[in-house]
């Protein structure tokens, strides 16, 4: 009987070794956090705060339920890094920098008068594709931005036999024939679901060019207008 071809050996193996992989991560992740006694100052929070005046609009409840939707601080490692943390948030979807953001599926979920403190726009992904998102306009009376220390208070659980097992599967995938065939190729997995998706894209377009024609153009024209896309 002939031997499997070397290439289909060491694709089987990279399975055993990425299966192998999945288990240990899995595991490490079940093994939890455990508190610290004394927690380590670690850095600075710059956090949007709703202030005590807010209950002096009569839309107060309206207006605490919209900050329940959204992300109101980011960590950064000194004060001015944590502020940058947050402008470039905002400058994703080019808006104002002290204006929150939430997704439709949050703002579907508000009440009808929560909802008027949210300002929809369009926005398009590093992929280019367009998204839509609302700002929130918090009143300037009743909001304000603060700083606030950060601490570790939990230190994540390892295991070091595991972080060693998970060490050598990585030098194997490095082996010469191995690291090649892992990130190329049939192997390079994002390149493939990447193609799929275009190809449903143009599938989408054409299917969508062929019912705005239904009944208006023969089998034959339909024909070409395949042949065309």
């Amino acid at each position: 009987m002939r031997p499997p071809h070397i290439k289909a050996q060491r694709e089987k193996e990279i399975l055993r070794i990425e299966k192998r992989q999945r288990e240990l991560y899995k595991q490490l992740f079940e093994l939890g956090y455990e508190k610290l006694e004394n927690p380590i100052r670690h850095g600075w929070y710059r956090e949007l705060i709703i202030t005590k005046d807010v209950w002096t609009y009569k839309n107060a409840e309206e207006i605490l339920e919209v900050y329940q939707k959204i992300v109101p601080m980011y960590w950064g490692a000194t004060k001015e890094k944590a502020r940058r943390v947050w402008d470039k948030k905002c400058s994703l979807f080019m808006i104002s920098r002290d204006k929150p953001t939430i997704s439709k599926k949050q703002y579907n979920k508000l009440s009808d008068k929560a909802k008027k403190y949210c300002v929809v726009f369009k926005y398009k992904t590093l992929h280019g594709n367009s998204k839509t998102r609302f700002y929130v306009n918090f009143p300037k009376a009743c909001s304000r931005f603060q700083f606030k220390r950060a601490y570790i208070t939990h230190r994540k659980r390892i295991d070091p036999e595991m972080i060693s097992e998970l060490t050598l599967l990585d030098q194997k995938l490095l082996r010469d024939g191995y690291y090649k065939l892992n990130m190329g190729g049939y192997w390079n997995r994002w390149n493939r679901i990447d193609k799929a998706i275009e190809i449903k894209k143009e599938t989408r377009k054409v299917k969508q060019k062929l019912k705005s024609f239904k009944g208006k153009i023969s089998n034959k024209e339909k024909e070409k207008l395949w042949e065309v896309n």
